[in-house]
């Protein structure tokens, strides 16, 4: 996707994914969760989505010996259906191979089709439920798995 960039997440860049986050979310995580969880780059990784220099997304990953996780991704509203996340994912799944991680998980509301539909079209597969892991509203939580 041309003018789209993505690189590790600065702190100049917390406001603007915490603005993004609130949009995105019901139960969002706080600019100083951000900023706690970058405090520990040799277990988790943040990397900001630029469009026309403009942020318009991010991805937040845990990492520790072999297995990966999706923490966190999200793309500004204005900005979806443009393949932002993908681009996203893709970054993510090559960034992880190169240290060393062979399997990723995540997990996604049961009601949000979309994501569900991306991380499938991407090789994730359902592997359990977690019951009301979510809240506002309370929802189950679908874990999904893919191997690199």
């Amino acid at each position: 996707m041309d003018n789209l960039i993505i690189i590790p997440t600065e702190d100049s860049h917390l406001d603007t994914i915490a603005e993004i986050e609130a949009n995105c979310f019901s139960a969002p995580w706080s600019r100083k969760s951000f900023a706690d969880g970058m405090k520990n780059p040799d277990i988790q990784s943040y990397f900001t989505a630029f469009y026309n220099n403009k942020i318009v997304g991010y991805i937040c990953l845990f990492h520790i010996f072999e297995d990966g996780e999706l923490l966190n991704i999200a793309v500004s509203p204005s900005y979806r259906k443009m393949g932002i996340a993908q681009s996203l994912i893709d970054y993510m799944v090559e960034y992880l191979k190169q240290k060393g991680i062979n399997r990723i998980t995540l997990e996604v509301r049961k009601s949000n089709i979309a994501a569900r539909s991306l991380y499938e079209k991407n090789g994730f597969r359902q592997f359990a439920v977690r019951k009301n892991y979510y809240s506002e509203p309370f929802e189950d939580g679908i874990i999904m798995e893919k191997t690199l």
